[in-house]
């Protein structure tokens, strides 16, 4: 499994992910799915911009599975410069 740091090029596979977790799990966002299902391009790329805030897709054999954000003061320069980074996952699959 990989783990990508998402910018604001990546902003259609982050919208895929986000609309699908909104979808799957609308209790764990205080965003509803309603809220974001019109956004167009800039409005995804924004979000991805906004400082302290860094966002992440998990691949599994190059396919995206989850997603993941973050909102932290230290983020942005802890995830600079990342694009990939492999995780290691225990358990059956």
């Amino acid at each position: 499994m990989t783990l990508r740091v998402l910018t604001t090029d990546d902003w259609p596979l982050w919208r895929t992910l986000r609309l699908t977790a909104l979808a799957d799990a609308p209790h764990a966002f205080k965003s509803r799915l309603a809220d974001w299902c019109r956004g167009e391009q800039q409005r995804w790329q924004v979000r991805l911009e906004v400082p302290g805030t860094c966002h992440a897709a998990a691949l599994l054999d190059g396919c995206a599975v989850s997603m993941a954000g973050a909102v932290n003061s230290a983020c942005r320069a802890s995830c600079s410069g990342h694009r990939s980074t492999p995780l290691s996952v225990t358990g059956s699959t």
